[in-house]
């Protein structure tokens, strides 16, 4: 066996550390424009955005997937990003690059934890390097370092949790306590997940209660609690909304499975990224690349292990109530991945795998905590066998992210903000002519709130005035004002308007294959009104004015088309409205009714021209003869009649009228 003196054995180290953090860093930090960048992203980006550019300090973030408002200090760290570029990129990559760092700060965490059994000898160094190694490789943890939820800034958090932890409990260092509680608190802030580790924390500080000064307990619990205040202060002043949903949570029944064992296995072990391809793609990503699944089990039986060596170690030192600092770093690591786990088998919502990064680093401190211990001859055979699964992993998430970047994946990873962005950069260039002023938006929803593609072009058009069409209602906007024109929808028929324009095509942006290319079109207004099919003269109190009606021809048990083509008035007053059209014989029965939101009136325009297809179900039995189709608007969601009224404003009837025929 090779010997090496001790610079030798340095430098040697040194360059593995630096080959561990060069992989963790070209996992995390690579193509950052290979990104998904949704909704919540979007969202959160923008409250972020909020605070770097215009100084709008949030007291909470953007919605939790139980209902509640999220803590801000998510948003806070992201501002630091948003202050340096509005660029989600950048902000992209400065989470990334934490979570780099993340990785390091395990190595330094496991050279606390292991110096205490091993000194510095190769065993520490190796099992450090081993659980440094693993956590740099681990596919769900590179994954979630490379979106912009709050949740993926928790690893670094977590780790500094952590490590403060060690020294107020173990070192006796009751500074560290007023840290490790700022951090248990910004740690929950971040994510309510980290709820859990509050546990932990309890247990080691009855466990090392002796070790505290009550001065410090006392002026942890007060930093603790003062970290909470702007939060409980706003919530206070609005009603306590946050606090009462989470005491309606609290009601629900709870449900006990094994869910959190489950989830905890996934993201320790890197099983199921294939999931990330959606269910129509990821067998084609699974046949890729060689069958890699049996990698995740040498892996989780390491954590296992170690996990049992550590409770082992733990529960001997208990009983002799004499704790030396190795039996303290397995009582650390064993409860840090064991409690929010068994506090978990019984919940009362619904969980998710993002709900353990908190576990992270744990799992993989407690495999190099295994290589401590082991027989000096089996160190380098474990050692050299988690160096080929961590490889593996590596190539197994390089694979995923070329894969998702490049073909579609419905009901997977969503499109890349790289292709999205290359979008908008082509809008502003063609508003850079001067000929247009404001961006319409053609894509898959209409609302930034709860859509996927607005909430994305909201945030990257923050500075340009836009709005939105959606592909999916069939309304369709002309506007007199030019108008630059985005087409987005990567997975959706876009419909042509049946009024056929002369929008210019400037670029066509191709997305990943099997998407539809997105195109950049210019739009210099409409000089007559854009309306198929005959007159029809009416006006509404709110000042819109129908223009014309189009009717397919109605055939009894089948689908009647209607369109109807209407004028914004001077001053829209920003109300919603819905749409209703109701088919009436000569004796007053109502044999058919369609009802339909209409284009959202935040977004109109005076003088836009609104062409809106709805389509009507005929009964089977209607008769042939004459009836007249009534055209109505009423509000929403308070559904109050809009009269029509006459030139003068004075209401006149609840709707328009037109006649049709009917002919068997």
């Amino acid at each position: 066996m090779l010997r090496f003196g001790l610079p030798a054995r340095r430098t040697i180290n040194l360059l593995a550390m630096v080959c561990i953090l060069l992989l963790a860093a070209y996992l995390r930090l690579n193509h950052l424009g290979w990104t998904e960048f949704k909704l919540d992203e979007a969202q959160l980006s923008q409250v972020a955005y909020n605070m770097a550019r215009h100084g709008q300090i949030p007291l909470t973030s953007i919605r939790a997937s139980v209902g509640v408002a999220n803590l801000p200090l998510g948003a806070w760290v992201l501002a630091i990003a948003y202050s340096v570029s509005p660029d989600p990129l950048v902000a992209t990559g400065f989470v990334a690059l934490l979570n780099v760092l993340a990785v390091a700060a395990c190595f330094w965490l496991a050279r606390q934890f292991f110096r205490s059994s091993a000194g510095d000898s190769p065993a520490g160094m190796l099992g450090a390097l081993a659980a440094t190694l693993l956590f740099a490789a681990a596919p769900w943890a590179v994954i979630y370092s490379r979106k912009l939820w709050a949740n993926d800034l928790l690893p670094p958090f977590v780790v500094a949790w952590a490590w403060t932890g060690w020294l107020a409990f173990v070192k006796g260092r009751s500074w560290a306590l007023i840290g490790h509680a700022l951090l248990l608190a910004a740690c929950i802030q971040l994510h309510y997940s980290a709820l859990m580790l509050a546990p932990a924390t309890a247990v080691w500080g009855l466990v090392f209660i002796r070790r505290l000064r009550w001065q410090a307990i006392l002026g942890a619990a007060t930093i603790f609690v003062i970290a909470f205040a702007p939060f409980l202060i706003d919530d206070a002043q609005h009603g306590w909304p946050t606090v009462n949903q989470f005491v309606e949570l609290g009601r629900q029944p709870a449900v006990t499975d094994t869910e959190a064992i489950e989830y905890s296995w996934l993201m320790t072990t890197g099983q199921a990224i294939h999931s990330l391809a959606g269910p129509q793609e990821f067998e084609n990503y699974l046949a890729s690349l060689p069958n890699f699944d049996f990698v995740q089990w040498p892996v989780g039986l390491a954590v296992a292990i170690g996990l049992a060596a550590a409770v082992f170690e733990a529960a001997a030192t208990l009983r002799r109530r004499a704790w030396t600092e190795k039996s303290a770093a397995g009582l650390m690591l064993s409860t840090w991945l064991v409690l929010p786990m068994a506090l978990q088998l019984s919940h009362r919502t619904t969980l998710y795998p993002h709900y353990f990064l908190i576990l992270y680093p744990a799992p993989y401190l407690l495999v190099g905590w295994l290589v401590v211990r082991l027989m000096p001859r089996l160190r380098p055979m474990l050692f050299g066998l988690l160096l080929l699964l961590a490889l593996i992993q590596a190539y197994q998430v390089a694979s995923l992210q070329r894969f998702v970047a490049t073909r579609a994946t419905p009901g997977g990873f969503g499109v890349p903000i790289g292709s999205i962005e290359a979008v908008v950069d082509s809008a502003r260039a063609a508003l850079r002519d001067g000929l247009a002023n404001e961006i319409l938006v053609t894509t898959q929803g209409s609302d930034p709130a709860v859509d996927d593609y607005p909430a994305v072009f909201d945030f990257l058009l923050n500075d340009i005035p836009h709005r939105f069409e959606d592909v999916q209602q069939s309304a369709w906007v002309y506007s007199q004002q030019p108008q630059v024109q985005i087409v987005f929808a990567p997975n959706d028929r876009v419909v042509s308007p049946p009024f056929a324009v002369d929008r210019e095509l400037i670029a066509t942006v191709s997305l990943r294959a099997g998407e539809q290319s997105a195109q950049v079109k210019r739009w210099a207004g409409y000089t007559s009104r854009p309306c198929p099919g005959p007159a029809v003269n009416g006006m509404w109190a709110n000042g819109v004015t129908l223009l014309a009606v189009q009717v397919d021809r109605l055939t009894p048990g089948q689908t009647a088309t209607i369109r109807v083509c209407f004028q914004i008035g001077p001053s829209p007053d920003g109300r919603d409205y819905h749409w209703t059209q109701q088919l009436f014989d000569a004796s007053g029965k109502r044999w058919a009714q369609i009802d339909g939101a209409g284009y959202p009136s935040r977004y109109w325009r005076p003088a836009d021209v609104i062409v809106q297809e709805f389509r009507m179900e005929l009964p089977g039995d209607l008769p042939a003869g004459m009836y007249a189709l009534r055209i109505g608007q009423y509000t929403y969601p308070d559904i109050a009649n809009v009269p029509v009224v006459d030139t003068t404003g004075r209401p006149q009837s609840d709707a328009v009228e037109m006649a049709l025929g009917v002919a068997r």
